[in-house]
């Protein structure tokens, strides 16, 4: 390991307008990365288009890092996780995004995880989940396990995704029906 004192600072100043500029492809280095504004609306917007993996979990990284270091909002990175998780191909890739997700929220106050982060969430992976390949039953479960975990009500904004929720648990949602609820399932729901 390099006793390494130096921080090296890369400044570029954007003159040849790149879509995105990506350090640390394929994780090669051990660097934290902050992606600036340009790169960040580039990946927000194309993030499905990124077919390498570990591209993909370096980008999530520096989004996680951005938000705990106040670079970037909290609720702005759900809403990057909102329009990646119903498209996601790769079932690794999605479980690691769940994960950042879950990381998100247990930085957020009361407040806005309970009436804005949650409610997000929820309707992402209820896409997901009721586009799910039902030849896929791994994805299927961990897409279950995330609406359980997200559902949230938010009389704020008269949101009520427990009663779905309970829908599902009678055999009543409409969308959800086909999907069996495991037992650890349906006591989450009952926990609720």
């Amino acid at each position: 390991v390099l006793n390494n004192s130096e921080e090296t600072i890369v400044s570029y100043d954007g003159s040849k307008k790149p879509k995105a500029i990506f350090l640390n492809h394929e994780d090669e280095g051990f660097i934290k990365v902050r992606l600036d504004e340009t790169s960040l609306n580039f990946f927000r917007d194309r993030m499905a288009a990124i077919d390498n993996e570990l591209n993909k979990v370096v980008i999530w990284k520096a989004l996680y890092d951005m938000t705990r270091d106040g670079k970037l909002s909290i609720y702005q990175a759900i809403l990057i996780a909102k329009k990646v998780i119903p498209t996601e191909p790769s079932d690794s890739t999605l479980e690691m995004i769940l994960s950042y997700c879950s990381e998100f929220c247990s930085l957020a106050p009361k407040v806005l995880k309970n009436d804005y982060l949650m409610p997000e969430l929820f309707e992402a992976i209820y896409q997901a989940l009721t586009t799910a390949n039902p030849s896929n039953p791994d994805r299927i479960l961990v897409l279950a396990g995330a609406l359980i975990e997200y559902a949230s009500v938010s009389e704020k904004r008269d949101i009520d995704n427990v009663a779905k929720l309970i829908s599902w648990f009678d055999g009543e949602e409409a969308s959800l029906k086909s999907i069996s609820l495991i037992l650890d399932n349906r006591w989450s729901i009952l926990e609720k």
